[in-house]
């Protein structure tokens, strides 16, 4: 990129005015600042550092833009809003150099829940509960981290990540899924398992033994 030149002239009084070169700097590079995901409705301030090719920090206005503005818009200053799930580039321009940031909007977690909401299982079982995430307007949501806790531990544990209850002892929990704020629940009953048991003989399973009479001695 070449460098703006503009001439001044400097004389004494009663000389020929010389005239000056001024060189400014052209804008070489610019540094952006600012999240790369916002949730429906947040607000957040963009900011850009105007560098020179000496690295040296220009003072010149900046412009602002959004490639999609029904996803998020961006106002004079920098300051975007987060208007519907999806994903546009913020866009910083000055001096012919432009920078963006990849801004991916999403829609906040409003409700969770969990299949099966209601299971019975015996000790030493498990089950698989599995959650289902959704904003406001009752869309799933993918790709949420749902983190799983039990109200009884010693009656029913679960895994944290996967959601995976084991029956440990006769008794009833619930099993709650977190997401961003919102929950959901789930009642567990565990029933003792049955005493395992010597099952009855079937008649091919019997064994007949011959016994030998005993001899008798002789009598003397």
């Amino acid at each position: 990129r070449s460098s703006g030149q503009a001439r001044s002239s400097c004389a004494a009084p009663g000389s020929v005015p010389t005239p000056a070169t001024i060189t400014v700097a052209a804008v070489n590079s610019i540094d952006m600042t600012g999240p790369s995901v916002l949730n429906v409705g947040d607000v957040a301030q963009f900011g850009a550092s105007l560098k020179d090719a000496a690295g040296n920090l220009l003072a010149r206005p900046v412009t602002w833009s959004s490639t999609i503005t029904a996803v998020a818009t961006v106002g004079p200053s920098g300051l975007v809003t987060a208007l519907s799930a999806g994903t546009t580039q913020i866009v910083a321009s000055a001096g012919g150099t432009s920078k963006s940031i990849s801004l991916d909007v999403i829609a906040p977690v409003a409700q969770v829940s969990l299949a099966p909401a209601a299971t019975s299982i015996q000790t030493g079982q498990t089950v698989q509960l599995v959650p289902k995430v959704q904003d406001s307007g009752g869309n799933v949501l993918t790709g949420r981290i749902v983190t799983f806790s039990s109200s009884a531990p010693s009656v029913a544990s679960v895994s944290a990540t996967t959601g995976l209850v084991t029956g440990l002892s006769a008794g009833v929990a619930t099993i709650i899924a977190t997401s961003e704020g919102q929950t959901g629940t789930a009642t567990v009953t565990v029933t003792q398992a049955p005493l395992v048991t010597l099952s009855t003989l079937t008649l091919s399973q019997i064994h007949t033994f011959a016994v030998s009479p005993c001899r008798r001695r002789s009598e003397l």
